[in-house]
């Protein structure tokens, strides 16, 4: 086949590529010079270097496109490497063509030879130049170019097909010159090599000590933030906790309680007016003390949110002084001692309450009505007569009625005024009641009633007893008889439940005769308790019995458990008893038998 022009042309696709035959390419240098006769090495050299760029730059693909013209390391470093054996292959296919195809002299095959290799040093090194600068451009190509350089790299494989033999041929006549150089080349770009073939550096005891106070260190941290987390988790917990508590107890509403206490009679005679002068200091001088009487109680009493006393006998005055019986009359100063021993609620309406008539009774009234209690049962107007008198407490409004069977020596028409005291009257009293209903949630009232010196109920005390029942009365507190009396819950018409201490005996007497009976009294307690659906029930009712200590020259009130044998010896009352504080005992048992007793 005879030798094509070695001419460029266009391929089909725009790109130019050589049109040499696989005979014109296997001829090496002689070859050309055969056909287009010698060629100048230089120019030789930059034609070899030119293809080589053409080669490299049609490797590349449309997705290489990092900074030098390609994403992978790796095939960046291959492809630079198959440039340079590219180009040595070339060479020396040149040269083994050369030795087979002519027969020059061999100065002129030395020269050759020389050219040869000079072009192979030429090549490698513009082969390693240009494909750093064919990479920096590679990024630059489009999709057009990258199938223009698919097309021209399949037809160069096609017709030349002695190229991978020659390349073979080379690389096996050095491969120790190529692989040591490639395999020095590679681990100095891969640092991962690098680090495998170092060797440890020791670096002394110093950096082991830091690495272990680091440790601790380390730990300590953790610790500490594990403990600050549980503390935290513990107060939210305990605020949560909190929170549901506060929630819960303002959802429910608790009951409300006002805690109570009543005595009886209140009735000191001359012989208690000579000892309150003489706890007063000097006698004779107008000045009177009767706080030491009730000191011994005066826990009890002041300690109770509600207090009541029945007041036998009246203030009438310090011209008419401390008197007895028949006709009863205490000093002004007795309402100091009353309201200092702690009562709220007085009462006033008994059978002595007119034993110095009208003027008595007014003056009376004038010195309660400055006193901070509630005061009922004689008055000074008929205003105050119908008035219905009231006291809160914790919310709860108690209102307090009293009523006396008589006064001494009198009828209820022959008064000065008809209101100066109140009498039991069945048609007042329900009026009365439902007076007080409109106006308070708890009513007392307080009735002087009973027979005298005695123990037992009479027919008065059990009708209008069942009268308050049905009338929702709520406590009925008893006075009169000198003795104490039975404690009963009374069922009213309604199913009310009313408690009713027929008589709590005297507070403080000196009779001239007293019997043992006189000097037993008594002091009921119980809690009034609002529950959250706004009804109002009686609850730990207790009775704690008392004792009237009637000595000559010494008066005063014990709760019986602390009253002793010697105490008794000497109380006019009970010191003909051969046991009085079991006697004491038994007859509070044998009376009060429907609550529970403190003794």
């Amino acid at each position: 086949m005879a030798d094509r022009p070695n001419t460029p042309r266009r391929s089909s696709n725009g790109g130019s590529y050589s049109s040499r035959s696989s005979n014109n390419r296997a001829r090496g240098p002689q070859g050309y010079a055969g056909a287009r006769g010698n060629i100048d090495p230089q120019r030789r050299r930059e034609e070899m270097s030119r293809t080589t760029n053409r080669q490299t730059v049609s490797r590349f693909s449309e997705n290489d496109t990092d900074l030098y013209g390609y994403s992978d390391p790796q095939r960046m470093r291959r492809d630079q490497t198959n440039a340079a054996q590219s180009g040595a292959t070339r060479s020396s296919r040149a040269q083994a063509r050369s030795d087979g195809q002519n027969a020059e002299p061999s100065r002129q095959r030395q020269s050759a030879r020389t050219r040869s290799q000079a072009g192979d040093r030429g090549a490698r090194s513009s082969a390693r130049a240009q494909s750093s600068r064919a990479a920096a451009r590679a990024s630059a190509v489009n999709r057009g170019a990258s199938d223009r350089a698919s097309s021209a790299r399949s037809s160069t494989r096609a017709s030349g097909q002695a190229r991978p033999q020659a390349r073979q041929q080379v690389q096996l006549s050095k491969p120790a010159q190529r692989s040591a150089p490639k395999a020095n080349w590679e681990s100095a770009l891969d640092p991962r090599a690098a680090r495998q073939s170092s060797e440890p550096v020791d670096r002394g005891p110093w950096f082991k000590i830091a690495v272990a106070i680091t440790a601790v260190i380390v730990v300590l941290i953790v610790i500490y933030a594990i403990r600050s987390f549980a503390v935290a988790g513990a107060e939210i917990a305990s605020n949560n906790s909190a929170s549901s508590s506060s929630s819960t107890a303002s959802s429910t509403v608790l009951p409300t309680v006002v805690s109570f206490v009543a005595v009886g009679d209140n009735l000191p005679d001359t012989e208690i007016g000579e000892y309150a002068d003489s706890l007063a200091g000097e006698t004779g001088d107008g000045d009177y003390n009767y706080e030491p009487i009730y000191s011994h109680v005066k826990s009890y009493i002041e300690s109770a949110d509600l207090a009541y006393v029945d007041e036998e006998v009246h203030c009438g005055g310090d011209d008419i002084g401390p008197r007895g019986y028949p006709s009863f009359n205490v000093t002004d100063q007795m309402a100091d001692a009353i309201v200092a021993t702690g009562f709220d609620l007085v009462a006033s309406a008994t059978n002595h309450a007119y034993d110095w008539g009208s003027s008595a009774v007014q003056h009376s009234r004038s010195v309660w009505n400055t006193k901070s209690v509630a005061f009922t049962g004689t008055s000074t107007s008929q205003e105050e007569c119908d008035t219905i008198v009231t006291v809160e407490r914790n919310g709860i409004t108690f209102s307090l009625l009293n009523y006396t069977y008589g006064v001494n020596g009198y009828t209820q028409d022959e008064l000065n005024e008809p209101y100066e005291v109140n009498f039991i009257d069945e048609t007042r009293i329900r009026n009365d009641v439902a007076r007080a209903h409109e106006i308070s949630d708890v009513v007392i009232v307080a009735m002087h009633w009973g027979t005298e010196n005695s123990m037992e109920i009479d027919e008065t005390q059990e009708y209008y007893g069942q009268l308050l029942a049905d009338l929702d009365v709520d406590l009925i507190v008893g006075s009169h008889p000198h003795t104490i009396g039975p404690v009963a819950w009374l069922t009213g018409s309604s199913g009310h439940k009313t408690l009713c201490a027929y008589s709590l005996g005297n507070f403080i007497s000196n009779h001239e005769v007293p019997g043992p009976e006189n000097e037993i009294e008594g002091m009921l307690s119980c809690d009034f308790v609002r529950s959250s659906d706004g009804s109002i029930t009686i609850e730990n009712a207790v009775w704690t019995p008392l004792v009237n200590h009637d000595e000559a020259g010494a008066y005063s009130v014990y709760p019986l458990k602390d009253y002793t044998y010697a105490l008794a010896q000497k109380n006019k009352g009970l010191s003909d008893l051969e046991d009085p504080i079991t006697w004491l005992k038994n007859a509070t048992y044998q009376t009060v038998t429907t609550i529970s007793i403190d003794d």
